[in-house]
């Protein structure tokens, strides 16, 4: 996992990397300009726009899709979008020249604005190589606009691919995905965006893929990332500023996988796990990297919540080993997590296991950390094993298990029935 000193978008290459402390370019290559892919795919129209009005634009979509699917290319200028909607049909690809050469803004002076592409009740379709600015557009009594790029708001969509798309300056979510199967969002970026930059948000949402995105200035409310659903992959991505970092979880949340995903500036929580509306998650975190911020947990799983969540190979930083706790593992008797080659440091609690869950923590690196390593509480119980901890362990729980660590400062027992055994002194 690539440590980064910050991101840069080259306006050369239109592709955003991360530059390293030396100033040098050390990957996340966000895509090129535009999609060569669409020039070798088997399809039966192409069309390539001038400057058109939205109905025009749905009317040459509308007509690919019944020649049996093909693409429709914008060419290098700004669409402004009022009222309308540009609405993809079935087998139609519809590409720019670029993020920064294609650009469709809404056009806040015509009331609400609807939502500037829709991609809803269609099959096989794609969208590429373009921006879309939301213009901060809202009403005048202070309405939300729509959501930027909307996917199955009311109609499952399948087999959809979002590819090297740029969304700001929206007051909706930038790129809302709902009843769908199989829905890619792939080398995505956003900023300035008030609502969810992604949200994958229905119990209808199966498959849904995003590899590779780059969200700025955060989101104000609920995540800049928000995933609900079933069978989710959210991988390789950077998320920057804003409110909470990532929430998983307050509906039906299985078979989701998050990997070498890094948060840093959060406002709130980096990462929030929420009870997903009674439904055990099953969730897996790895190779990621989750900075925190003063008075905030860096990952908090808020009381009630069931299930299994796994953590592997994970960083939790704060910066100060004050309160708040770093890893704050609530839950419910009904939740079960692991830690397995992690590293937190910061807060007073590196770690702290409360309110019935059960947590299993393996071969980990724990502090340093302004009171304990681990902290067992509130019907809460731990199993530490092969971990390297600079602060004590405090149980003050029953059915804790401590085992092959190496400890400074050794630990404190308050419960019943632990099992304390061949743990080295670090001191």
């Amino acid at each position: 996992m690539t440590e980064y000193a910050e991101i840069r978008f080259d306006e050369q290459s239109e592709r955003f990397v991360v530059i390293d402390d030396q100033d040098q370019a050390v990957g996340f290559d966000m895509g090129a300009v535009h999609s060569e892919s669409l020039e070798t795919q088997s399809i039966n129209e192409r069309r390539t726009l001038g400057a058109v009005s939205v109905d025009e634009l749905n009317e040459a979509i509308q007509a690919v899709s019944e020649e049996g699917g093909g693409s429709v290319t914008f060419r290098e200028l700004t669409h402004e979008i009022d009222d309308h909607e540009i609405e993809l049909r079935d087998g139609v690809y519809l590409s720019g020249y670029g993020r920064s050469r294609t650009v469709i803004r809404v056009d806040d002076t015509a009331g609400l604005p609807q939502q500037p592409i829709v991609i809803d009740g269609v099959e096989d379709v794609r969208i590429s190589d373009l921006s879309v600015d939301g213009n901060r557009g809202r009403t005048d009594d202070g309405d939300w606009s729509e959501d930027m790029v909307d996917i199955g708001a009311d109609t499952v969509a399948k087999s959809v691919i979002v590819e090297r798309i740029h969304v700001s300056n929206c007051i909706g979510e930038a790129f809302d995905v709902d009843k769908c199967e199989g829905v890619t969002l792939r080398d995505v970026s956003a900023e300035n965006v008030r609502g969810n930059a992604i949200h994958i948000g229905d119990d209808q949402a199966t498959n849904v893929v995003v590899d590779g995105f780059f969200l700025e200035d955060g989101t104000e409310r609920n995540g800049a990332v928000r995933v609900e659903g079933r069978g989710h992959n959210i991988s390789n991505g950077v998320i920057t500023g804003g409110g909470i970092g990532m929430m998983l979880g307050n509906r039906e949340t299985v078979g989701v996988n998050v990997s070498n995903v890094q948060i840093r500036d959060p406002s709130e929580e980096a990462l929030k796990i929420r009870d997903a509306d009674g439904h055990p998650l099953e969730v897996t975190i790895s190779g990621c990297r989750f900075e925190g911020t003063p008075g905030e947990n860096v990952v908090t799983i808020e009381n009630g919540t069931t299930g299994a969540i796994t953590f592997a190979t994970c960083q939790f930083v704060r910066e100060n080993n004050s309160a708040p706790t770093n890893v704050d593992l609530g839950g419910s008797n009904d939740l079960s997590i692991t830690l397995s080659g992690c590293h937190a440091r910061g807060g007073n609690h590196a770690v702290r296991v409360s309110d019935g869950t059960a947590a299993t923590i393996t071969g980990c690196t724990l502090g340093p950390s302004g009171e304990t390593a681990v902290f067992s509480r509130d019907r809460g119980s731990a199993s530490v094993t092969g971990c390297d901890c600079e602060e004590p362990i405090e149980l003050a729980t029953d059915r804790n298990v401590v085992v092959g660590n190496t400890l400074r400062g050794g630990y404190l027992d308050d419960g019943d029935g632990n099992v304390v055994a061949n743990n080295a002194d670090r001191s």
